[in-house]
């Protein structure tokens, strides 16, 4: 498994286990897909970035980057921001257990609201960064 992939388990992990994620949504609101949900609120676990430190000498660090996506239904930016403040919390204090890596260090790096073109939904984006290091 890489570690973009064991990130993303244990992010959805800690986003499940979170109480002031669940007092937004239920558990199986936290999605993995690519298209725009249908069901609000919600949080979709969305792209990722992997930028290699150093793979030399066995040694194998990587900087990964994940966008979590929050989409609310209305027109009011402060739900989305809101639940996406709540996301971020949750994430602010670590991920859980990344079998197969450690995790050196991990940050929220920024939480973006906008509105969506078609007036009917809020879409935030928090984007978390996170240090890794494969254990062998």
């Amino acid at each position: 498994m890489t570690a973009s992939v064991a990130l993303q388990k244990s992010i959805r992990s800690t986003l499940i286990a979170d109480t002031g994620v669940l007092g937004f949504i239920g558990s199986d609101a936290v999605l993995d897909r690519s298209t725009k949900p249908e069901r609000f609120p919600c949080v979709v676990i969305g792209e990722g970035q992997t930028i290699f430190n150093r793979i030399a000498y066995g040694q194998r660090v990587t900087h990964e980057y994940t966008t979590i996506h929050v989409w609310t239904s209305g027109e009011a930016l402060i739900d989305a921001k809101a639940l996406a403040g709540v996301v971020a919390e949750a994430l602010a204090g670590g991920v859980g257990e990344v079998p197969g890596f450690h995790v050196v260090g991990s940050t929220v790096t920024n939480v973006r609201a906008m509105r969506d073109p078609s007036n009917r939904l809020v879409h935030a984006v928090v984007t978390f960064e996170a240090l890794i290091e494969e254990v062998f």
